[in-house]
């Protein structure tokens, strides 16, 4: 088992590697492709909506057929959409590109799943162990892929697309020869709603506080922040950008000794005052200056490793195996959600002014401090906290 959970997290790391070099200028390229702010906000608010039915449907296929199947098939889906990235001319093409990304995140209940049925205690520390190795990557490929932006503009954020799709197909390989199946076959419900009813009344919550405040916030700050430093406030280059993102990446292994010190303590304390933390990141970023930017990456960094572990560790905890695939799409389906309506809002207060987007930001990681504070108050007695 634990032969899955190496497996699982290198090849997530390598994908990440390879993503990382045009990911994070996604907004960029698709204004370049389209001319327009709010255009290029709904591209990527329609992947996430394409998500909402991947996420139910591999979330049924994770507890019907087992883990590794999506796994794979995702991942192989996930590296062509990449390639038609490349290949985008228009409008049509990149929504074209996005439809077939957001099909392939069909996978990601069943990632989770077969990590939580890997491995049995010391959930924050393995979950945010996979925050870390899936991020860290990034302390290299912005850099590289800033550097081809500004060296050959467009044309060198295709070749990052074709690398990173070309990688993604490998890994699929990858995970095809060295995952094995943790999930026997049981009869469920043909309905996904079903297994949310029977949900502890703490997980329906997080989802709905992830998807009207966390993820929103993050979706919004992390889309338009590129824009508003490079073209609005004309900091930094791509590359600068790029090498900000590089640094504040190495914070993650700082999370994963946090993570064993912390996991005693309340997710009610630990989580609210992360999200006040978060909040802190957009505030920042009006300040108009780039230690204070590089601050407010480094600040979200530390904290969506820690809060991603408590809310993985949580779905462990409180959800059945049968249950597993299902829990973690509707959790996967609160991330696409929140990031839909993150971007597509974001979209329409950076047209009004881009300074709004960083308000709004911080607005709702404040919103959502207290709220969550609340909701983990209702961890139920029976039920050890030993994240």
């Amino acid at each position: 088992m634990k032969n899955n959970v190496r497996t699982l997290l290198l090849s997530a790391a390598l994908i990440s590697l390879s993503m990382g070099l045009a990911y994070p200028y996604f907004s960029e390229y698709a204004y370049s492709l389209t001319g327009n702010p709010f255009l290029a906000g709904m591209i990527s608010s329609l992947r996430s909506l394409t998500c909402v039915f991947s996420f139910l449907a591999g979330g049924m296929v994770a507890d019907r057929l087992g883990r590794k199947k999506p796994i794979v098939w995702g991942t192989f889906l996930l590296g062509l959409s990449l390639l038609l990235y490349s290949l985008a001319g228009n409008a049509k093409d990149l929504v074209l590109a996005s439809l077939l990304e957001g099909t392939a995140y069909f996978y990601f209940p069943a990632f989770n799943a077969m990590i939580m049925d890997s491995v049995k205690e010391g959930f924050l520390g393995v979950f945010t162990l996979a925050v870390v190795v899936e991020h860290l990557p990034y302390s290299l490929s912005p850099v590289l892929g800033g550097m081809m932006r500004d060296r050959w503009e467009i044309p060198g954020l295709r070749m990052a697309f074709l690398a990173g799709g070309t990688m993604v197909l490998l890994m699929a390989l990858v995970r095809q020869w060295g995952l094995s199946e943790t999930f026997k076959e049981k009869k469920i419900s043909q309905n996904p709603f079903k297994g949310l009813l029977s949900f502890h009344r703490l997980l329906k919550g997080l989802i709905l506080l992830r998807i009207f405040f966390l993820i929103s916030a993050l979706s919004m700050f992390n889309f338009f922040l590129v824009l508003y430093a490079i073209r609005d406030l004309k900091l930094m280059s791509f590359t600068e950008f790029g090498l900000a993102l590089a640094l504040s990446s190495l914070i993650y292994p700082l999370s994963l000794p946090l993570s064993r010190r912390l996991g005693k303590v309340p997710p009610s304390f630990l989580y609210s005052h992360l999200l006040l933390m978060g909040s802190l990141s957009p505030l920042l970023v009006l300040t108009h200056s780039i230690p204070c930017i590089f601050l407010s990456l480094v600040i979200l960094n530390l904290c969506g490793s820690l809060t991603y572990g408590i809310e993985r560790g949580s779905v462990a905890l409180l959800t059945p195996q049968v249950l597993r695939g299902r829990a973690e799409a509707f959790m996967d389906l609160s991330f696409y959600l929140g990031s839909s309506l993150g971007t597509a809002t974001g979209g329409y207060f950076y047209s009004i002014s881009p300074s709004l987007v960083m308000w709004v930001s911080f607005f709702l990681f404040l919103s959502g401090a207290p709220l969550s504070f609340l909701l983990f108050r209702e961890w139920p007695k029976e039920v050890p906290r030993k994240f």
